[in-house]
């Protein structure tokens, strides 16, 4: 595979065995990459959204199905954005016949979402609990929560989903916003039983940013066809010593990764072996050690 960028056109190109792909959803999973960066602060202190994309994009990259469903979803979601701006400048019975056809495809296909993000969370929660024990040893306990549709329960059928959005109706077309369904759902993080975005410290978030990362690795190992490659951006300087060697030594379960610094004075924490190899980029120019 190739990827050809245009600053001309200011977008990208991928190139599949000789032949142009015109659509993302061909190329999603095809070559997985785990990516952990400082950036990485939103999946546990940003919003719903930062911890919905986390989620979807690993299911996406293990389940070409979900990807579709996923892609279904979201152009109902617009489509039925669209037809709430329409109710609520004129009402008919046109356009109610019209919702009620759009919410039964809100329904199925959102339903079928949120048992997928179930089953995915049930299976991930290991994934998390073995990286962040390899971290932290016993000393802490992580936890994911998934409590669907604004917590009405752990596990939802489309009798229940169909029932909420009914109730649901005025006020969506009043606000012309699509207020039900798992595109407003969050993903709860715990240590010990406490909520991580309201107690938690700085080096519980980071750590649990990188469990997540760990676990995502490991999961797509197990559930795609080849291994993830694993990039680690400038993530150390962020991180006391304890947490740099054990992080540094869990890499060696990944295999081969690549890692980012930007302080050169100190990285004896990393766990370098005969075969390992540092390049040292300065003011444009390459050299090997």
């Amino acid at each position: 595979m190739r990827i050809i960028y245009s600053s001309a056109e200011g977008k990208r190109n991928y190139i599949l065995d000789g032949k142009t792909v015109f659509r993302s959803s061909e190329v999603i999973g095809k070559f997985p990459v785990v990516l952990l960066t400082p950036d990485d602060i939103v999946l546990t202190q940003g919003s719903p959204a930062d911890r919905r994309k986390f989620v979807d994009s690993v299911i996406s990259q293990s389940s070409e199905y979900y990807l579709s469903l996923l892609m279904d979803y979201n152009r109902i979601i617009k489509q039925r954005t669209a037809l709430l701006n329409a109710l609520r400048e004129f009402r008919s019975n046109e356009y109610l016949v019209e919702l009620d056809a759009w919410d039964e495809q809100l329904v199925k296909v959102g339903t079928s979402l949120i048992q997928y993000r179930r089953k995915f969370i049930d299976e991930f929660q290991s994934y998390v609990t073995d990286a962040y024990r390899f971290i932290m040893e016993n000393v802490e306990l992580p936890q994911i929560e998934y409590p669907v549709l604004r917590g009405h329960a752990e596990t939802i059928d489309e009798a229940t989903f169909a029932a909420i959005l009914a109730s649901r109706r005025e006020d969506e077309i009043r606000r012309a916003a699509n207020l039900v369904g798992p595109h407003r759902d969050d993903f709860l993080f715990s240590i010990n039983g406490k909520s991580l975005k309201t107690y938690g410290s700085q080096g519980q978030h980071k750590t649990f940013q990188v469990a997540l990362r760990f676990a995502q690795f490991f999961y797509l190992k197990e559930k795609s066809a080849g291994t993830p490659v694993f990039l680690l951006d400038d993530v150390f300087g962020e991180l006391d010593t304890r947490r740099s060697v054990k992080i540094s030594s869990y890499l060696r379960e990944v295999g081969q990764a690549f890692i980012t610094i930007t302080d050169f004075s100190n990285y004896g924490f990393l766990s370098k072996l005969e075969g390992d190899k540092i390049i040292r980029v300065t003011k444009g120019t390459v050299a090997y050690e």
